[in-house]
């Protein structure tokens, strides 16, 4: 049934989880030092950051992390 039934249903959500790849890949792509290639056929999102760390004065990735989280507090 779930093979041979109505699969409107799919093409649904994957219109969804389409327009919200390209919502995020947009958005880090409007940030500082971020940039973000849109995924073909897949609703994951791989930035670099590699520019935004140079901005910040991070020496690594974890230093990166920290800092965001400590912008937070």
């Amino acid at each position: 049934m779930a093979l041979n039934g109505d699969q409107a249903c799919v093409r649904e959500m994957n219109r969804h989880f389409r327009e919200r790849h390209d919502f995020i890949v947009d958005g880090l792509n409007k940030l500082p030092g971020v940039s973000c290639l849109p995924g073909a056929g897949t609703f994951y999102a791989f930035a670099n950051i590699e520019k935004a760390m140079k901005l910040l004065g991070s020496a690594d990735d974890n230093a990166f992390a920290e800092s965001l989280g400590a912008s937070r507090r």
